[in-house]
């Protein structure tokens, strides 16, 4: 594929989630069984929490093509590459409903317990034993509201869980609340009528290349920061 039919971007993950919203982006898997199961979404969930990748998108520009559901008219972006990861992440930071096997609208609840400490599971697939466990939130959904107020979270959870160590309580919903600001690479294929699997591995190896590169700078960048310390130690016992 020519590199000027496709382009290598960067969107964040709730700006990803408005543009699936607002109808910018369409899902053609969407009105089909969700096929994830509800550890696979907990184990996204955990990967963005603790800043692990989670890999790239791609999308397709074209204004001809139709799908259900799908506004009329102007471009359509159209993902092609990782629908099950947006979907996953509408189903939970959205609280959006899914449709199971069955073709069933359902809910997938990822549970959260803010204080959990090293080594502590702090994301579940919420069950009767979280929703009876003071100190889980059955639905990480309630943090992505936009009505959600930290304060009065705060004072409800602490008269429930009266005697807990509350000091982690603010970084963990924070640090959970920060995932929407993670940046996923984006590819964008556009300029042509139709697409294969070979433009599809083009995309994936260049923002595996790019990828690769960013990491290599940033070991580097990180190599030095050691060294600089290093040194302001030596001067320091000298």
């Amino acid at each position: 594929m020519k590199s000027d039919n496709y382009k290598i971007t960067q969107y964040s993950v709730s700006s990803i989630l408005n543009y699936v919203e607002n109808s910018q982006i369409a899902i053609p898997e969407i009105q089909r069984p969700f096929v994830w199961k509800g550890e696979e979404v907990r184990a996204l969930i955990d990967s963005l929490y603790e800043g692990y990748p989670i890999g790239y998108l791609i999308v397709w520009q074209n204004s001809q093509v139709r799908v259900r559901g799908f506004g009329k008219g102007g471009t359509k972006k159209i993902l092609i590459d990782g629908q099950q990861r947006v979907t996953a992440l509408m189903a939970a930071l959205l609280g959006k409903e899914v449709l199971d096997e069955q073709y069933q609208s359902c809910r997938i609840r990822i549970a959260f317990n803010p204080l959990a400490q090293t080594g502590d599971e702090r994301f579940a697939v919420c069950d009767e034993k979280h929703e009876q466990d003071s100190k889980w939130i059955p639905d990480i959904s309630i943090f992505f509201r936009r009505d959600f107020s930290f304060r009065q979270f705060e004072k409800e959870y602490k008269e429930a869980n009266p005697g807990e160590d509350f000091t982690p309580l603010e970084e963990s919903v924070d640090t959970l609340k920060e995932i929407v600001k993670v940046k996923i690479k984006d590819g964008e294929i556009f300029k042509i009528k139709r697409y294969d699997a070979k433009d599809i591995k083009v995309i994936k190896d260049v923002i595996k290349e790019k990828t690769d590169s960013e990491e290599k700078e940033y070991q580097k960048e990180l190599k030095e920061l050691e060294n600089l310390e290093k040194k302001d130690l030596k001067l320091k016992e000298n």
